[in-house]
């Protein structure tokens, strides 16, 4: 997506979204060019070569939102997301600011690097309550308010990782009550539950309910 405006992606899956290349990558999603305001909420990614970007890609000067390219995105949340395997990152930050990185869970399997969130080129924002199987980097001037994650996480925390399934455990310690309250900007979980007005707000993109 190119200079969009107040964009949302909600509930959407994507599969298999590779060139199969091993010097070039593909987008799940990404949006770009002075793009603003863009959602990414409740959305599953398996097999993607990078499944989340804001401002991935780069972009012809010709084509930057009202002709400003000092950024590639602004304003953009990705929340309540599911990750299951990548060639590269997770989630790619190029040029964003005012970023918001809430409540994914990131399983991301880069072999060159251990990053499952690279924050790269002046991108600036938060990156709060989320899981993932690998760290995050700050690249090339990049900068971000890291809180209440847990990377390098175990697969023990969900009910079946090899399969997809990231519902946490009742055992889940490590995730469970652990978040920071973001109940006006993730009031509700990837299954649309509620999360909790008050205290066990847990990481990642599902809210633990008894089965």
């Amino acid at each position: 997506m190119v200079a969009v405006f107040d964009w949302t992606i909600r509930h959407c899956r994507f599969y298999n979204v590779t060139k199969g290349r091993a010097d070039d990558v593909a987008y799940g999603f990404f949006a770009k060019g002075n793009s603003q305001g863009t959602i990414v909420d409740g959305c599953y990614f398996e097999n993607c070569d990078i499944p989340l970007s804001l401002g991935g890609g780069g972009t012809d000067p010709r084509f930057f939102r009202d002709g400003d390219s000092t950024y590639e995105h602004r304003g953009g949340t990705l929340r309540n997301n599911v990750v299951h395997g990548t060639k590269d990152v997770a989630i790619y930050l190029n040029k964003a600011t005012d970023f918001d990185v809430y409540n994914n869970t990131l399983w991301s399997t880069f072999k060159d690097g251990d990053s499952s969130i690279d924050v790269r080129f002046n991108s600036r924002g938060a990156i709060i309550n989320n899981l993932c199987s690998q760290d995050y980097h700050l690249r090339d001037g990049g900068a971000a308010t890291a809180s209440n994650n847990v990377f390098h996480v175990s697969a023990k925390l969900f009910v079946n990782q090899a399969k997809g399934d990231y519902h946490l455990r009742a055992s889940a310690p490590a995730a469970r009550g652990k978040g920071a309250n973001l109940l006006v900007a993730v009031p509700t979980d990837f299954d649309g539950k509620a999360r909790p007005r008050r205290g066990a707000f847990d990481l990642g993109a599902f809210q633990y309910t008894a089965r």
